[in-house]
């Protein structure tokens, strides 16, 4: 009798156990969905450096398509800050995550494709710039943020 309640109670244990880590991983996705194409995209519409910057954990790092290695949240702000004082000034960004696949579940590998446009130096605008950006986010205490950002 003992034996039949155990083979019983285990998969009703276990299948709740699965939908709880499926619904948190749907939680999460929806988090990091939210940042990189709401969020992330408002605040650079509207060149907003400190709060771009604020995406990114206390010691990620950015490296920019023009090679530019920003290590550390106030070294991504600086960087942001002074592209929007200059070429970025008038510049926009659309992105769109193609792919995100939990490492860990505190860490999560993020392909997203991204469209820069309205940039500009010395009187000259640029075409638009088409890239992918590869992503690791960190999980920390239940917020995520970037911890490495890659075009390429």
């Amino acid at each position: 009798m003992i034996r039949a309640i155990f083979l019983f109670i285990l998969p009703m244990a276990l299948i709740t156990s699965l939908s709880a880590a499926e619904s948190s991983r749907k939680e999460d996705e929806q988090a990091i969905r939210q940042i990189l194409e709401v969020d992330m995209i408002n605040a650079w519409n509207r060149h907003d450096a400190k709060t771009l910057a604020n995406f990114w954990s206390e010691d990620g790092d950015l490296l920019t398509p023009w090679e530019k290695l920003a290590i550390n949240r106030d070294e991504i702000e600086k960087l942001f800050t002074n592209d929007f004082d200059g070429r970025m000034k008038n510049s926009q960004i659309k992105q769109k995550i193609t792919r995100i696949r939990f490492i860990r579940p505190d860490m999560a590998y993020v392909d997203a494709d991204g469209t820069l446009s309205g940039i500009q130096e010395n009187q000259t605008a640029f075409r638009p710039i088409n890239d992918r950006i590869a992503y690791i986010f960190e999980n920390e205490k239940g917020e995520w943020k970037i911890l490495i950002a890659r075009p390429f």
